[in-house]
């Protein structure tokens, strides 16, 4: 099975500049048991609501229904002192209520000691395991209490 996860966009970020700024990028963890993948978008630098449009495509494995994805929002520092976590935000993959070839847009507030947005759209793209076509929201209390919150 395959699954499109894009990053479109973060708002409200932490500035973590003295220039009331940050340079962000998101990584993306995808975990299955001790299966781990990972995908990272480009940094966009002095922005607090940086729109970066990436696609990734994740080759889950089975089952998909433990599948979970991981976002970390990371400030890169450009003078070699490393990346400064401005939050993270996480979704399993039960958790999405998507029909086979359309996507959902969602909106992952950050949590641990950051703030701001992270808007994703995530899209089923075949279910050659013989899954069903459909998933229920929601499946996870964590997942739940993050989209309520929002």
């Amino acid at each position: 099975m395959r699954v499109k996860i894009t990053i479109a966009s973060a708002c409200n970020l932490s500035a973590a500049r003295s220039d009331g700024t940050s340079s962000a990028c998101v990584v993306v963890y995808e975990e299955a048991g001790t299966y781990k993948s990972r995908r990272r978008t480009k940094t966009i630098k002095k922005n607090l609501a940086p729109n970066y449009e990436e696609n990734f495509i994740f080759e889950l494995i089975e089952p998909p229904t433990e599948t979970s994805f991981n976002f970390h929002v990371f400030d890169y520092d450009t003078f070699g002192k490393g990346k400064r976590q401005l939050g993270h935000s996480f979704l399993y993959f039960s958790d999405i209520t998507c029909p086979q070839g359309h996507e959902t847009s969602l909106d992952l507030p950050l949590i641990d000691g950051g703030r701001g947005v992270l808007k994703i759209r995530i899209k089923p793209l075949d279910f050659s395991l013989g899954l069903a076509d459909k998933f229920e929201l929601p499946a996870s209390p964590a997942t739940k209490s993050l989209l309520t919150n929002l």
